[in-house]
């Protein structure tokens, strides 16, 4: 039921202050690219070579993402730096979502399983992950995104090759390998 007091004036009381206030809350947050996709969560998935007896599965890989709402990338690998010891990657897909899901239904519907998998992660709400991925839609175009993917060019990165061959949670998926396989790891 509507309040008598809003029917009234029409120019008064117009009840925006929640939606103001979340927006000038989020949107004076400056969120850059390098902090979503280069300064974030990133591992690396050869799907090609999982011998799930031995190896991490790429749902096994992704468990921290689990429950994660936000926007992600799928990356490949383009050239090496050496004189910066440096990667330059292009990102073919962007995303937004609870990432885990998302990103397994990617792999199985859209990724070759000979090409080397870079994931990146970037935790935030929702409003803002679609706000991100709009933006990056409207600027890049992006291989395996169909859907308003209306910009030009590539979103590329130059990448640390500790990220790129390490990513961000070694140690953490070298746990996980510990308790599926503790005879390899006494």
């Amino acid at each position: 039921m509507i309040d008598d007091s809003v029917l009234h004036c029409e120019c008064e009381n117009l009840h925006h202050e929640k939606f103001n206030d979340i927006s000038k809350n989020e949107l004076v947050s400056k969120v850059s690219i390098d902090d979503v996709f280069s300064e974030s969560y990133c591992v690396s998935i050869g799907l090609d070579e999982i011998d799930e007896e031995f190896d991490l599965t790429a749902h096994e890989t992704l468990l921290d993402l689990k429950g994660k709402m936000g926007i992600y990338g799928l990356w490949i690998q383009q050239t090496k730096c050496y004189d910066h010891d440096k990667y330059r990657m292009v990102c073919l897909y962007v995303g937004k979502g609870y990432a885990l899901k998302r990103i397994k239904q990617h792999i199985a519907d859209k990724w070759p399983k000979e090409q080397l998998l870079y994931v990146t992660f970037y935790e935030c709400e929702n409003r803002i992950a679609k706000y991100i991925e709009q933006l990056c839609l409207d600027n890049y175009n992006f291989a395996l995104n169909k859907e308003e993917n209306t910009g030009t060019g590539f979103l590329t990165t130059a990448w640390e090759a500790q990220r790129v061959e390490l990513g961000t949670h070694i140690h953490e998926l070298a746990d996980r390998l510990a308790a599926k396989r503790p005879e390899q790891f006494k």
